[in-house]
């Protein structure tokens, strides 16, 4: 229902949380999921990985070693080549859930969440990226993950009550926003459990 690109992009008008005192910026992703598509396969993956504010239209890429999106991110590095993202920002639970699953390598959440539900689910292509996103997403923020910019990120408060230390990921910038009327922002939060 609405696309924002250019200089129209401005991550920070979101109501992105500093959750934590001592948090090195405000986190628009922890109720989110990253779309990425494997160069060699065609094999699409959906990760949940936090992400922090790095200006007015970009992120970190916050991803550790030896998950998914690192792999994809390795192999488009090897051919020289930026690697397209899609950050989706609320919408079906279900998605969200599967991004933070250890589906097994060359398996897309999208199709076991298909078959969970009984259907395949409604996918659109992405305006900037063509990478298949829900149709029925709230937010979400696409573009190409840079090779030679990187920024810091963090410390950000964790699900086991202490604070990650400050590390530096390529820098993500922001190419296009596409969101509903009145979007739903989901986060989660992410501190000590009760």
């Amino acid at each position: 229902e609405n696309v924002l690109m250019g200089d129209d992009i401005n991550l920070e008008a979101f109501p992105a949380p500093h959750w934590h005192e001592k948090d090195g910026g405000r986190y628009i992703g922890t109720g989110c999921y990253h779309v990425t598509r494997d160069p060699d396969t065609g094999w699409v993956n959906l990760g949940s990985y936090r992400v922090m504010i790095h200006g007015k239209q970009s992120v970190c890429h916050n991803v550790l070693p030896g998950r998914h999106a690192d792999i994809h991110f390795k192999k488009y590095r090897d051919r020289g080549e930026r690697m397209p993202v899609a950050i989706v920002v609320g919408g079906d639970p279900l998605t969200f859930i599967m991004g933070g699953c250890d589906i097994p390598e060359g398996v897309s959440e999208y199709d076991v969440a298909g078959a969970l539900r009984g259907k395949p689910l409604d996918i659109v292509k992405g305006k900037v990226t063509g990478l298949p996103i829900p149709a029925n997403a709230e937010i979400v923020l696409e573009g190409h993950v840079s090779l030679t910019d990187y920024g810091s990120e963090g410390p950000y408060g964790d699900h086991t009550g202490y604070y990650n230390a400050v590390d530096s990921f390529p820098v993500f910038p922001i190419t296009a926003i596409t969101m509903r009327r009145d979007p739903i922002y989901l986060s989660t939060f992410t501190g000590r459990p009760p």
